[in-house]
């Protein structure tokens, strides 16, 4: 599995049953089971992996989904079942939030990950060449340059209207269609909670450096397998759970500006709206869990 911005391979075979779920079943299935081919391509475009490893993290890829599909699915199954309930009446930011707690420990099981390793796919990990270490952080810093292009070159408006349209979007997902005044609700609501696009940046630096570091350390040669597997460990925790004080503040301020705006989008809902997400968490969960059951 990828041990470079966890957060985003999580979201190909973790999160994407949580985050990117409520479409239709098949697109689900269809999304998931090719979670192993996407997220060999994600990792290649910073990886820069020689002929002999390439076959060891593929076996690899597809070994760790196995494990995903019976060990993590149904918990998905039973988070997305569990808020049911809670939707069809109000919240406050603080019940909102705990959405965002049960992901993050669904995220958190992902440290598992270095310990599920067979021993020659830990090897290409542990025998990466300065050269292959020095490729990544190239491509890092590419990845980087267009994430500032896409996301905080845009004048203050255009940042804002794109980040409407993501929410409202999401939102649909969720309740079905939302009205005029839903909209007005939301926009309100992002508006008073502006995204920080530069902290949410140097956490993306952090996170990247934090990485390179580990994958150095490992590398070296001066490590045993054990202790490999669990500097991986903590850097997965540490990529799902900032390891830096300040760095972990700025984005659980940012986790707090995201449930409020969740609860004052929910609270403009109406009894229909909410009854179709719950129904909607209903089908998604047993859809999991029908998934979980697949060879």
């Amino acid at each position: 599995m990828k041990f470079l911005r966890v957060r985003n391979l999580a979201r190909i075979i973790s999160v994407v049953l949580l985050g990117l779920a409520l479409q239709a079943c098949s697109t689900i299935k269809l999304a998931y089971n090719q979670a192993p081919e996407v997220a060999w391509w994600y990792l290649t475009d910073y990886v820069e992996f020689t002929d002999a490893q390439r076959p060891v993290v593929r076996a690899s890829l597809v070994q760790l989904h196995g494990w995903h599909r019976r060990d993590q699915l149904p918990g998905y199954a039973e988070t997305l079942q569990k808020w049911q309930q809670p939707l069809l009446g109000d919240m406050n930011a603080e019940q909102a939030c705990v959405v965002y707690t049960d992901v993050l420990g669904r995220l958190m099981a992902l440290a598992d990950l270095p310990g599920r390793l067979e021993p020659q796919a830990l090897a290409v990990w542990t025998s990466l060449s300065p050269a292959q270490l020095a490729a990544l952080e190239r491509n890092f810093t590419k990845s980087n340059q267009k994430y500032r292009k896409e996301f905080l070159t845009d004048s203050p408006r255009v940042l804002g209207e794109n980040r409407l349209k993501r929410a409202a979007s999401r939102a649909e997902t969720l309740y079905g269609s939302i009205n005029e005044r839903q909209l007005g609700v939301l926009q309100a609501a992002l508006e008073r909670v502006a995204f920080d696009g530069e902290e949410a940046y140097s956490r993306r630096l952090w996170r990247q450096q934090d990485w390179l570091k580990t994958l150095r350390t490992i590398s070296s040669g001066a490590v045993t397998a054990e202790q490999a597997r669990v500097a991986l460990r903590g850097s997965i925790e540490r990529s799902v759970q900032l390891g830096d004080p300040a760095q972990r503040q700025q984005e659980e301020t940012a986790r707090l500006r995201s449930c409020q705006v969740m609860a004052e989008l929910h609270n403009s809902t109406t009894p229909a709206q909410r009854g179709y997400a719950a129904q909607t968490l209903g089908r998604y969960a047993a859809d999991l869990r029908l998934l979980a059951r697949e060879p």
